[in-house]
This record gives structure tokens, C-alpha cells and sequence, in this order.
């Protein structure tokens, strides 16, 4: 009997050891990672967007400019809440004006491999009742209306990005029927003005067309994740019913079974979006470096 209480008590010491070495271990990861050189800090900052475009009969194809806060103000609420399509209509002369945001960014960190890659989009900037902006990049999409309902539809989106979550911090995720997992990158405040990222922890209660086999969680990191297109040149997104924006973690997975999808919508940009999966647009974004 003694015997066995012995063995006993050495198990739960083992086991002790084994617990205060793993918390440590996790403890001194988060605390010895640090975020690449000329990263720059992007956890909860907030953006808008004002798209432009002149719509004329008998066009295939809506091309709209893209105007975005990022790099002058972060879209303050008494300048934007006071913003019309009509209004800017009148003072900039475009016949069709569409209005994105207020959206904010989740990942921790926009890595050094970010670019407008804008090509030969000639740079302006305009304002916007009061608001400053920067013209982000071109849209080019099939019709002539940005509506839908197609959320949880696969997009691509031709980018060079390199977004990191570190580790030690919360971030929310999409798996679809598959187990392919999709990562927050912004949440939204267009379809629910007053959403905010505490109430992402219980959004999965709120997301009522989420389609069978499909999942939402949190999650609090012990390992930095990164979304980088790299050498692919591209990444896949959806959105949900909020138009909450999410990047998946293996997009030549995602995409290859999208590829034999009758219902796949193709959005493609360059460096940073908003791109909505239900508008399946194309968007071109700059970055605040």
C-alpha cells in the first residue's frame, strides 16, 4: 500500500513539474516573440472608404476608384455619420458613389511586405466632408450595382500582404464544412453601427446564416499566426452577415476545391481590402507604412 501511495505521489509531482514547465515555456514564448522590423501596429485602428465611378448605359463593367483613410485620420465618427452618397455626388461630380465602412483591423501586426502595389493608378487624394483621404486603388467588377447576398462565398484577392496575430492575444475564426480554417482580419460596423470587438467573442449566437457544417470560435494564441501571400500573390476571403472580413489559413486548400464551385466569386487586389465576398469586386488597396 505504501508503495502505491508513493508511486502515487511521485506521478503528481512529475505531473506538477510538467504543468509549471509547460506554463512556462508558453509564459516565455509570448514574452521573447517580438514582431518583425518595420511591422507596423494595427490591432483595433479604424478605417472608411468613399468608391467612385462615372456609370454610363450599355457598360458590362463598374470601375470605381477606391479612397481610403488609412495613412490621414482614422475615419472620425462626427465626419462620417454626416456623409452622404448624394452629397458627395453633388461636390465631386460622380455619378455613383458607394460608402465602406466604419471597419477595424484585428491582426496585431502588418509586416514590411505590405504595398499599395498600385502599378500605374496615378496618386490623388481628395476630401470627403471634411474627411482626408488617399485613392487606394481601382474596382473593377461584372454589372453595374455592388449588392448581394453571397456571404461565406470564397473570394480571391491578388495581394502582397504579411498579416500577423501574436501570440498571447484573442483571434476569431471561420471553419467551413471541410475544417479549413478562416481568420478575422476586420470587423465591421456597417451592418451593426455598434458592434464592437468584445462582442466578437459571442458573435457565433448572432450569425444566423451561417451555412450546415460551418463554425465560429475564439481563440486566445499561444504561437503568432501569419497570413502572407508571398510567391502566391494572392489570398482567399469571406464575410459573414455583418460583413466582417476573414483570410484563410490555406488558401491553395480553400482554393482548390473552390475551383470546381459553380457559386465561386472572384475578387482580386493588390496589398490592403475591405473586399466584400458578397460584392465580389476588385479592390486595390495602400498601406501605412
Amino acid at each position: 500500500y505504501q508503495r502505491r501511495v508513493r508511486g502515487l505521489q511521485r506521478r503528481m509531482i512529475s505531473l506538477t513539474l510538467f504543468t509549471v514547465c509547460f506554463l512556462a515555456c508558453s509564459t516565455a514564448l509570448r514574452c521573447e516573440w517580438t514582431p518583425p522590423a518595420g511591422a507596423s501596429l494595427m490591432r483595433g485602428v479604424r478605417y472608411c472608404e468613399v468608391l467612385l465611378s462615372n456609370i454610363t448605359a450599355g457598360n458590362s463593367k463598374l470601375i470605381a476608384d477606391v479612397y481610403n483613410t488609412i495613412g490621414f485620420n482614422l475615419c472620425p465618427a462626427s465626419y462620417w455619420d454626416n456623409l452622404t452618397t448624394e452629397y458627395i455626388k453633388a461636390e465631386t461630380g460622380y455619378s455613383w458613389v458607394y460608402l465602406n465602412g466604419p471597419r477595424y483591423w484585428l491582426m496585431d501586426y502588418m509586416g514590411p511586405t505590405n504595398s499599395s502595389g498600385a502599378g500605374s493608378l496615378i496618386p490623388a487624394n481628395m476630401t470627403f466632408g471634411g474627411i482626408n483621404m488617399r485613392l487606394a486603388g481601382r474596382v473593377t467588377k461584372e454589372g453595374s450595382e455592388f449588392k448581394g447576398d453571397s456571404y461565406y462565398t470564397l473570394t480571391q484577392v491578388t495581394r502582397r500582404t504579411n498579416w500577423i496575430w501574436a501570440p498571447g492575444k484573442l483571434a476569431y475564426f471561420l471553419t467551413n464544412q471541410y475544417g479549413d480554417r478562416f481568420i478575422m482580419q476586420t470587423f465591421s460596423q456597417i451592418v451593426n453601427k455598434n458592434l464592437q470587438s468584445a462582442d466578437l467573442l459571442t458573435l457565433r449566437d448572432k450569425l444566423k446564416s451561417l451555412p450546415a457544417g460551418w463554425n465560429y470560435f475564439a481563440e486566445n494564441l499561444t504561437a503568432p499566426i501569419s497570413v502572407v501571400s508571398g510567391s502566391l500573390g494572392y489570398g482567399i476571403v469571406i464575410q459573414d452577415e455583418f460583413t466582417n472580413s476573414y483570410s484563410a489559413l490555406d488558401p491553395l486548400t480553400v482554393l482548390g476545391r473552390s475551383m470546381t464551385s459553380s457559386t465561386e466569386s472572384l475578387c482580386h487586389s493588390v496589398s490592403m481590402f475591405s473586399c466584400s465576398a458578397a460584392f465580389s469586386v476588385t479592390l486595390v488597396f495602400a498601406l501605412l507604412m
